[in-house]
């Protein structure tokens, strides 16, 4: 049972561990329009109110893409006025918050299959191990990537608590969490299909 317990801290440590070799990367592509080149982002904290109020890649001088990705925008801007202009924190986090993932994954994996362990952590095994997530988390600019799924896997964890339970404060978290998703990367408005599926198959 310890052994159980301790399985999703194992999953991240492992998500860590596979990209720990990203944390002396620079800035490449994406990188250029969204941190290293941008006016807003620059400016740091300072302007996380104008961040919430314009498109992803406004301050560039390229034609603003009509995106809108507060939430990842804003962490851009933190961590370029905390770490000085270094790529070092902007690596760091995307390796965390994909280790984060990993942790989050079994928990909903668990949730999900009624508690087989052995069925959640191989499914979450070979999903933080596929290759395929290899550009996601070196690449600075796929936060928005990583955030949109850490955030949808989370919200619908607490919502098939809520289903289970009626426990309004897991309602909350899901609604949060879905609201951080759409914040960060317009596709998990999908989740809503998902969830909706859900709801119907635990009350039929």
């Amino acid at each position: 049972m310890l052994f159980r317990s301790k399985l999703p801290l194992l999953l991240a440590v492992v998500s860590f561990l596979l990209y720990a070799n990203t944390l002396g990367h620079g800035f490449v592509l994406d990188d250029y329009s969204l941190i290293l080149e941008n006016r807003i982002t620059k400016m740091g904290t300072s302007a996380i109110p104008e961040i919430f109020q314009t498109g992803y890649r406004s301050g560039y001088f390229m034609k603003d893409d009509g995106l809108y990705r507060p939430l990842v925008k804003s962490m851009f801007a933190t961590e370029w006025q905390w770490g000085g202009g270094s790529p070092v924190l902007f690596h760091w986090m995307n390796v965390l918050l994909y280790s984060l993932t990993g942790f989050v994954l079994y928990r909903m994996l668990f949730r999900l299959t009624k508690g087989n362990v052995f069925v959640s952590f191989v499914a979450s095994l070979l999903f933080i191990c596929h290759p395929i997530h290899t550009e996601v988390v070196a690449n600075i600019k796929s936060r928005d990537e990583i955030l949109a799924f850490l955030f949808c896997v989370w919200s619908l964890d607490s919502f098939m608590n809520w289903a289970e339970s009626s426990s309004k404060f897991s309602l909350l978290v899901s609604s949060c969490c879905f609201f951080l998703a759409l914040l960060s990367k317009e596709s998990a408005i999908t989740l809503l299909d998902r969830k909706s599926t859900r709801l119907n198959s635990s009350h039929t």
